[in-house]
């Protein structure tokens, strides 16, 4: 009888010793705003990542637009390739290009290892408008918490099937059919 409650006690200490799933997280990714230069939402999601990853607090949005575009005539719009080449130039982080819909659980996977997420927001017709930085989650009410470049704000309001589908307007509408660029 002695040996069964020590073991049933090994067990239990055991069991709690192993960390489980999350059921919040949240990265310590910098919010930076990307106006008055309103086509660089991609530059300025890239330049919150860079920070992250440094870690440090400084906004490289312009640095990054003219790397790409040249110094002269750099306020344009930017790609998923440009996003990556610029996490990449500055922290040498692989980053992986996903063409899909964004889901939750890939949400949660990148949050627990450390990686933040640009998202591509776009109409369904596949026109890509504005591109955010996702940088964690909470599983209450199944929760996305984003940096939206375009007004430097952090938001943790919107679920996962708002965010994805549009069913939002702070200020946007629009949902993340191209889920964007993941580094973990």
């Amino acid at each position: 009888m002695k040996h069964r409650v020590v073991a049933i006690v090994l067990v239990a200490v055991m069991l709690l010793s192993f960390p489980g799933i999350a059921a919040a997280a949240n990265l310590p990714v910098p919010v930076f705003g990307q106006l008055p230069l309103n086509n660089l939402c991609w530059a300025t999601a890239a330049s919150m990542v860079i920070a992250y990853g440094k870690p440090d607090n400084i906004d490289r949005k312009v640095d990054i637009a003219k790397m790409i575009h040249g110094a002269v005539n750099y306020n344009k719009g930017g790609t998923n390739a440009n996003m990556r080449d610029a996490v990449w130039t500055y922290l040498r982080w692989p980053g992986s290009i996903q063409n899909n819909m964004l889901s939750y659980t890939a949400v949660q996977y990148q949050t627990n290892n450390g990686g933040p997420i640009i998202a591509r927001m776009s109409k369904n017709s596949g026109a890509t408008l504005h591109a955010l930085t996702i940088r964690g989650y909470n599983t209450t009410g199944s929760k996305v918490f984003y940096n939206d470049p375009w007004n430097g704000k952090f938001y943790d309001k919107y679920t996962h099937t708002d965010l994805v589908l549009g069913r939002i307007n702070d200020p946007w509408d629009w949902g993340i059919w191209n889920a964007g660029i993941f580094w973990r």
